[in-house]
């Protein structure tokens, strides 16, 4: 009986003890070598700081991505998110509002980024990297915050088995305190670490399983398919070089030419003549160049068919299976022509996955509001002064003109309200509506200065606009 014989009845004898087969081990499938543990067991802080350098180098190199990033950056954050204060006191709501939106312009005790601008990179390193860390710092006269990336946050030189990579948890498993390196180090001297407890931070990242501590790189389950996309793209890109440089193939039998030697070099004939003056004379008559080989040698061109069908098809497979991986479509890697349906399909699983991650900084940013609102809750008696609500940007569509009909009818029948049609737009109804208000005021400013009636200026503008007005009539207007 061979080995292989042998193995395939001992995992027989195995498997007939299991009664489902996804259980049953079987010698051609791989064997499950992990066992059930805590999510924070799973990986451990040097394995985790490996896959967040491949992220990193990859969004220097690789192309797919940063694209891949910056889809996450647009549709998740876009411009900034917008907050709308919402507690029941209309004047506090006012009053915060201000003072927000003067806060936000230089929110950062270590940076002079506005509060949208540090949106869009928090969003992308949390992609990038797994986790960010929001620290709130100054005073309740001056609160000001300190975004700390991954990597500063690690366990210090002591023995303490509830910190787990750079966190500290109790017997639960709740957070109590970050291990934080201030210093600016190379990582050549000892590096000191402050304990901030938690309720001083904000830990940004979007966990997989209950109990995880840490987050991942969104590329995680796909970067050695990232890897080796780019590794095929060099190997074709080296062979389209070659091909580029090479135009004719010399194949010889026997002796020949020795290898060293040029092909019209050496010796002269029988007449006198030099190949030389040979070559020269025959090119002349002829044109062109003129090439010399003997009669057991013979010059082919050199045609190039790569990349082959098979390369494109299976680099196009490599691409979305990427794309399945992270989450997006590829079709927002590279654009191209498929039927209407799929498109919508496609973009609409897409859009209720970025909606989702879109959470979890919103819930970061009304951490922070609440924080912020906190330091003023003494001028209302409303016990909602945190309340606060948030509008994600427009999600990825392919026919706006067919969204829209489909909203308006939605709409007028009653199933959808103007505060979620705004939020589609990553706007707020309240700005709208006062945006709306502001521009009734302007066209009754207008109407009074001029004497043309308000209801001409409005169906005149908004004629021109839709191109309802005859040629003339617009180009007088």
């Amino acid at each position: 009986m061979s080995i292989f014989q042998k193995i395939k009845k001992t995992f027989g004898i195995i498997s007939a003890f299991y009664k489902y087969a996804g259980a049953k081990p079987s010698p051609r499938r791989p064997w499950v070598q992990h066992t059930l543990q805590d999510a924070h067991i799973d990986i451990n802080g040097t394995e985790r700081r490996i896959l967040v350098e491949r992220s990193r180098e990859l969004e220097r190199d690789n192309p797919y991505w940063s694209k891949f990033l910056d889809i996450h950056e647009h549709y998740t954050i876009g411009k900034g998110i917008s907050l709308t204060p919402q507690s029941s006191d209309p004047e506090f709501n006012a009053f915060i509002k201000e003072k927000w939106t003067e806060w936000s312009r230089h929110p950062f005790v270590d940076s002079d980024l506005t509060l949208e601008e540090g949106e869009r990179m928090l969003a992308r390193a949390v992609a990038c990297d797994g986790d960010q860390f929001i620290i709130k710092c100054g005073s309740r006269r001056n609160p000001m915050l300190q975004v700390v990336e991954c990597q500063r946050v690690a366990t210090p030189d002591v023995q303490n088995e509830n910190i787990i990579d750079g966190i500290e948890v109790d017997a639960l498993g709740n957070k109590i305190a970050y291990y934080i390196r201030r210093e600016i180090s190379n990582g050549i001297k000892a590096q000191r670490y402050q304990r901030i407890l938690a309720d001083q931070v904000i830990h940004v990242f979007n966990p997989a399983r209950f109990g995880q501590l840490r987050g991942l790189p969104l590329c995680t389950n796909v970067i050695n398919d990232l890897i080796d996309l780019t590794i095929l793209h060099t190997c074709e890109m080296d062979a389209a070089k070659f091909n580029s440089a090479t135009s004719a193939v010399w194949k010889t039998t026997g002796s020949g030419l020795d290898a060293d030697e040029n092909p019209f070099g050496g010796g002269s004939s029988e007449s006198g003549e030099s190949i030389e003056e040979r070559q020269s004379r025959i090119e002349n008559i002829l044109g062109g160049r003129v090439l010399r080989i003997d009669d057991n040698e013979s010059l082919v061109p050199y045609i190039a068919s790569r990349p082959t069908t098979v390369t494109q098809e299976y680099w196009e497979f490599l691409l979305k299976k990427i794309s399945a991986g992270i989450g997006y479509s590829d079709l927002l890697i590279f654009p191209r022509s498929v039927q209407g349906t799929v498109v919508r399909a496609n973009l609409e699983t897409t859009a209720a996955h970025l909606r989702a991650e879109h959470e979890v900084y919103a819930n970061a940013i009304k951490a922070v509001f609440q924080w912020f609102a906190g330091c003023y809750a003494s001028r209302t008696n409303a016990s909602d002064w945190w309340k606060c609500t948030t509008q994600p940007p427009r999600s990825p569509i392919v026919d706006i003109e067919r969204n829209s009909n489909a909203i308006i009818e939605e709409t007028r029948n009653g199933i959808r309200s103007m505060t979620a049609n705004c939020a589609e737009l990553g706007r707020s109804f309240e700005d709208v509506l006062r945006e709306k208000a502001q521009d009734s005021l302007l066209i009754k400013k207008v109407s009074q200065e001029t004497g043309i009636p308000e209801r001409d200026l409005i169906s005149s503008s908004i004629g021109v606009f839709a191109g309802n007005l005859p040629k003339e009539e617009s180009n007088n207007e």
